[in-house]
């Protein structure tokens, strides 16, 4: 099947550069705010509600980019699960094995401790572990966290997200209609709720490439560089207003409730985070126009080393909460001493940034083996992958 595999819906390096910043950036706030908590005995101040900004980036991020992999790719259903699979499965058994290695010695260490600030999440280890890896873990609002690993819910919504993608995109007629429906039913109103901001991440995909090519994207690219320097002047100036208009909204957001049949459908879903997803995306989508006009070599020293950091990403928003945790219990974390905390979570940071790289080489094992139990040698695809979260 080759549906659209032309060379116009691919980015140019500049906007897989302010992508690859993104992600990253995303990744960091959420390791940020995590070590920021109190629970954390960090001492340091508290990000708010900081990381409830980065997953709707993560949602429309990622959306953006299944989006460009199966328009600008040979795909058929099975090769697109495949690559899916190795993608998540090559982080996630890591981050399960670690999970469960940092649970077990938390209970060793200080057990009273460790059942005072997660003992509620902490029972039924096999069925937590079970759903989670299934991805199972958020249908109808159950909310199954994997122990320690905190961060592992949001794959709960994007993973189901990925599989109603490929039955969209690749079937056809009444088998499409009943497989998502099915599909659905299985998950919940909760994470189909959410679906939107995902599915966000593809039109403004569609959209960026529709209109970049085009007069008006230029009056888009100007308008934007008019907001942020009349903005920026203002802020300097001491009025804000301007430059954080779009960050209002979110503010606006957080004061609807839904209510009556509404609430009981959506259950935990809040307002805040369909409007982050809703800013992020514009505002990223206006950064793709802006790259556009800048132009960097892929081999340029800056794009290598920003793609290598931007590689830990996934791991980084993984991986890092088991081991806070064991960092808490264990005592290494301790307010008293601000530094050591510090040269901890960098440590911690550095360490998921290397790992990736052993993980990217389980993922294309994983791949290989898959394909060429499954696929036909003939119908494989030779492509490589812009990888994300």
């Amino acid at each position: 099947m080759t549906p659209y595999g032309a060379s116009k819906y691919k980015l140019n390096d500049s906007a897989s550069l302010l992508l690859d910043i993104v992600r990253f950036s995303a990744a960091i706030v959420v390791f940020c705010y995590h070590f920021a908590q109190p629970i954390s005995q960090t001492g340091v101040r508290s990000w708010g509600a900081a990381g409830e900004y980065a997953v709707p980036v993560f949602f429309v991020l990622s959306g953006f980019v299944i989006r460009f992999v199966t328009l600008s790719r040979e795909h058929s259903l099975k090769e697109y699960l495949i690559d899916r699979a190795s993608r998540i499965y090559s982080v996630t058994i890591p981050a399960v094995v670690l999970t469960l290695v940092c649970y077990l010695l938390c209970l060793a260490i200080n057990r009273e401790l460790y059942n005072s600030i997660w003992g509620d999440v902490s029972n039924h280890v096999p069925i937590r572990v079970l759903v989670n890896l299934l991805f199972l873990s958020q249908a109808w609002g159950h909310g199954f966290t994997l122990l320690i690993d905190s961060p592992f819910w949001s794959l709960g919504y994007e993973i189901p997200y990925y599989i109603i993608y490929g039955l969209v995109f690749y079937l056809r007629g009444v088998r499409r209609v009943v497989a998502v429906v099915i599909w659905l039913l299985l998950l919940g109103p909760q994470v189909a709720t959410l679906l939107s901001i995902w599915w966000l991440g593809c039109w403004i995909y569609d959209f960026y490439i529709w209109i970049r090519g085009r007069f008006s994207a230029n009056i888009l690219r100007i308008a934007a560089l008019l907001w942020a320097a009349v903005g920026g002047a203002l802020w300097v100036a001491g009025r804000p207003g301007v430059l954080w208009f779009p960050f209002s909204l979110v503010g606006a957001a957080r004061t609807i409730e839904l209510g009556g049949a509404l609430h009981l459908l959506t259950g935990n879903i809040n307002t805040r985070f369909l409007a982050v997803g809703v800013v992020s995306g514009v505002l990223m989508f206006l950064g793709l126009l802006l790259s556009d006009w800048v132009h960097i070599p892929r081999e340029h020293w800056l794009m290598l080393r920003v793609r290598r950091i931007a590689d830990g990403t996934f791991s980084i928003y993984l991986l890092h909460y088991p081991l806070f945790a064991l960092a808490i219990v264990s005592g290494t974390f301790s307010r008293d001493v601000p530094g050591r905390n510090i040269a901890v979570a960098t440590g911690i940071c550095a360490l998921l940034i290397w790992a990736s790289k052993p993980m990217d080489d389980l993922k294309k094992v994983m791949r290989r083996r898959l394909r060429s139990a499954f696929i036909p040698a003939s119908k494989v695809a030779s492509s490589s992958e812009l990888t994300v979260r």
